[in-house]
């Protein structure tokens, strides 16, 4: 994951070219402003709070800007947001997370 003030994106292998911006659901997510971190209540209820560089598994469905066929302005629009993103941050795909696991990597 990459976390900066302005965007929440997953990195395909740290490729910063293959960025998807992360749609959190509102009701169960708060952002850290301080600590930089996204906090989220997973459907088993458990609290995780994810970082910078955290590795994280997604539940959930994407769309793109080509299916959608929506401008990154009502995209940005057309969302609840917790913290709305930059406009810069909107790629063509949008992951919308519906749960989440931190990823095993051991």
């Amino acid at each position: 994951m990459r976390i900066t003030e302005q965007c929440v994106l997953l990195l395909e292998r740290g490729d910063e070219d293959e960025a998807v911006l992360l749609v959190w659901p509102s009701a169960h997510t708060n952002w850290d402003g301080e600590d930089m971190a996204v906090e989220f209540v997973s459907r088993s209820g458990q609290l995780t709070a994810f970082r910078d560089g955290d590795p994280a598994v997604f539940g959930g469905g994407g769309t793109s800007e080509t299916e959608n066929d929506q401008t990154v302005d009502e995209f940005l629009a057309s969302v609840s947001w917790t913290s709305q993103p930059d406009r810069e941050c909107v790629g063509d795909i949008r992951w919308f997370i519906s749960d989440v696991g931190v990823e095993d990597v051991g």
